[in-house]
């Protein structure tokens, strides 16, 4: 199948969310996968050869994680920061520096333990 106009391509669209909808919702596959399979059968309705599909959909979705990986990082670290319902507030503060120090650094035993906090390397 080639859709080459822009009608044919809209249906071609349509249809490509219809199946990612149904694939999602009523087969209960993972969202990737069914995105993948979306821009499949779009790419080839379109009239691309197989390997230019997949060419172009490893250069659409390494585009848009190099763009949202800072935001996928920063929404990380928020998220295990916040506390949990029977912690006090004041214990973000030394988990954010051990975060970071950890991160950029090998830990300081020494110091580490002298705040109370575990002296291993792993931050999670």
């Amino acid at each position: 199948m080639n859709a080459t106009s822009p009608g044919a391509l809209m249906g071609l669209a349509v249809a490509a969310i219809a199946v990612l909808v149904l694939l999602v919702t009523w087969r209960k596959m993972n969202a990737f996968l069914a995105l993948f399979i979306a821009a499949l059968l779009v790419g080839l309705g379109a009239g691309m050869a197989p390997l230019a599909v997949l060419k172009t959909f490893q250069e659409g979705l390494g585009a848009t994680m190099g763009g949202i990986a800072a935001v996928i990082a920063l929404g990380f670290f928020v998220m295990w920061s916040l506390p949990k319902a029977d912690e006090p507030l004041a214990t973000i503060a030394p988990r954010w520096v051990q975060a970071l120090s950890s991160a950029w650094a090998p830990p300081c035993r020494s110091r580490i333990k002298s705040t109370g906090m575990p002296a291993t390397s792993s931050v999670l």
